[in-house]
């Protein structure tokens, strides 16, 4: 017999496994932190600063921050040092605009209370996307953007440009964006090959966490150049495997990335690109924020026709759960209320991983082999070609 421990909330959760021969570890890329990444981004933005000052004239900036991050304290820094550049160019303080881009549960719980905003209309996109801009980014003669990758269950990983786009646009414009999604028109590269070429970011600095929330680089300068550094980033995370499991224990990954079911919604569909039909994903994620949606599943019907960002919202999650369980049946250890559990995402909950385990063998037609992922938010699972 062997202990295993997973990450849930802020500590780990065991489980013990009796036949260690039938179980293997699956484990993310081991991206190591860099702490030297302060330092080297204190100089190389005093420098890319200097540079968007000497290509053109700059009277008004817009700094595009996040409201929460992983890295909080670094990305404060980072400001705080930036405002400090900018002032010292010569920028009035009135003319720098620092836009704190809500949390992306927040944008589809009407926490982002649009009368208080203005939006210029940007362009209309080639798939008919009438884009809307926050009116103070759009009129800024320079754009300044920083944030950080973190995984989501739209786009695998949401990168800064992509949380500014929803977070600096209309409601309607973000409903017909989740349409195409619902459609499958749209992909992390689609949505932003539509919108970057109108949305334009004169600096962008994107941090990348691992999976404990560390930061292991930094990338800094114009928007295409993040873009194409952040590709190798998401391409660095691929993970194949070689036949899919009928029993997977794995874990959203602790900490931020379960603060709330919508986070973790990411792990576990990841996890059911990898399971068999009919197998059964045991999935730890404390949830102690609840689920970080309006749960509405059962009105749906009568609100399709609705032009309203919660229905589209909650149209794409229930898909999304849809397609999870249609093939596989998931235990859930987590914090939310049972009825939670049971009737608004249609998982069996449990209270520990060990009776999850018990059931699930129980529940099994054929001992099965156990595939383990502790960090199933921070890796791309795919199985390798023609694996079954």
């Amino acid at each position: 017999m062997r202990e295993f421990w997973l990450p849930y909330g802020d500590t780990e959760l065991p489980i013990a496994i009796e036949n260690e021969e039938l179980c293997k570890v699956l484990l993310s890329k081991n991206l190591k932190e860099n702490k030297e990444a302060a330092a080297q981004a204190n100089i190389l933005l005093r420098n890319h600063i200097e540079k968007l000052f000497s290509e053109k004239k700059i009277e008004k900036i817009a700094l595009i921050t996040p409201k929460e991050s992983i890295q909080t304290n670094f990305i404060n820094e980072l400001t705080l040092l930036i405002k400090e550049e900018l002032l010292k160019k010569g920028l009035k303080k009135e003319n720098l605009n620092i836009i704190q881009l809500p949390n992306f549960e927040e944008i589809f719980l009407k926490i982002k209370k649009e009368e208080n905003q203005n939006f210029s209309f940007i362009e209309e996109t080639n798939l008919g996307i009438k884009f809307f801009l926050n009116r103070i980014v759009a009129e800024a003669d320079a754009k300044i953007l920083i944030g950080e990758t973190y995984p989501n269950f739209l786009f695998n990983f949401l990168n800064p440009f992509l949380q500014a786009i929803f977070g600096l646009t209309k409601e309607e414009t973000i409903i017909e964006i989740l349409k195409l999604i619902e459609l499958n028109k749209f992909s992390y590269e689609k949505l932003i090959e539509e919108i970057k070429n109108f949305f334009l970011i004169d600096l962008d600095l994107t941090l990348i966490p691992n999976a404990k929330g560390e930061t292991t680089e930094f990338i800094l300068g114009s928007l295409n150049e993040v873009l194409n550094k952040e590709k190798e980033f998401i391409e660095n995370l691929r993970v194949k495997v070689e036949n899919k499991a009928g029993l997977i224990i794995g874990s959203a990954g602790g900490s931020f990335l379960d603060l709330n079911f919508l986070r973790a919604l990411s792990g576990l569909k990841n996890l059911s690109h990898i399971s068999k039909e009919e197998g059964i994903i045991i999935y730890l994620a404390e949830c102690k924020n609840g689920l970080g949606f309006n749960p509405k599943f059962k009105k749906l019907r009568k609100e399709e026709n609705e032009e309203n960002i919660e229905a589209a919202f909650n149209r794409l999650i229930q898909k999304v759960m849809f397609e999870i369980l249609e093939k596989t049946k998931i235990y859930l250890i987590s914090s939310l209320p049972n009825y939670y559990a049971r009737e608004i995402l249609g998982v069996k909950p449990y209270e520990t991983l060990n009776s999850a385990l018990k059931s699930a063998k129980l529940n099994l037609k054929k001992e099965e082999n156990i595939l383990i992922v502790p960090y199933a938010s921070y890796a791309i699972l795919e199985l390798k070609n023609n694996a079954g």
